[in-house]
């Protein structure tokens, strides 16, 4: 009767077991499954800098919900198609729940820039945006966001995206 015993815990230990990895797997799929839209905006300008107000669409394409951590931020400018980074955001344990097969606004996200990270790009940024503003020949800002989050607390994403500043 012993012996039965131990094989029973036994089986009912490997059933666990694999239950258990059996769900990890599964929410590294979904994980792989998220998408990210960002866009970018200049939310202020001062003497010492700017801020910029980046705005995260998550997306869920699975049947399972996704339990994110609030995205950390890199934003770069794009020069010749080579990045520069210009700020990051701040990093917080703050929680975006995805549903199933749905979207979700992530809360703002604030950027900030001084003007001694954009010395060498400034010239071509203030033509770009203000010099060909009346001939209809504006050009948009490229800029690459970077963001990396945690899904369902096991499994980190990172997206990189090219936006242009609006």
């Amino acid at each position: 009767m012993l012996g039965i015993t131990k094989y029973v815990a036994g089986a009912a230990v490997a059933g666990l077991l694999y239950l258990g990895v059996r769900k990890v797997t599964l929410l590294d799929k979904v994980g792989d499954e998220l998408e990210a839209i960002p866009s970018v905006k200049v939310h202020q300008v001062t003497l010492l800098g700017a801020v910029l107000r980046v705005d995260v669409k998550l997306k869920n394409p699975t049947n399972g919900t996704m339990r994110l951590v609030k995205p950390f931020l890199k934003v770069s400018i794009l020069q010749g198609g080579v990045p520069t980074q210009i700020g990051t955001s701040d990093a917080t344990s703050e929680v975006i729940d995805v549903p199933k097969n749905g979207e979700v606004d992530s809360p703002p996200m604030w950027v900030s820039i001084s003007f001694l990270n954009l010395a060498g790009p400034l010239f071509s940024i203030v033509k770009d945006l203000f010099l060909n503003w009346n001939t209809g020949n504006r050009k948009p800002v490229a800029l690459r966001v970077y963001l990396k989050t945690r899904v369902n607390g096991i499994v980190d994403k990172a997206i990189e995206k090219d936006v242009n500043l609006a």
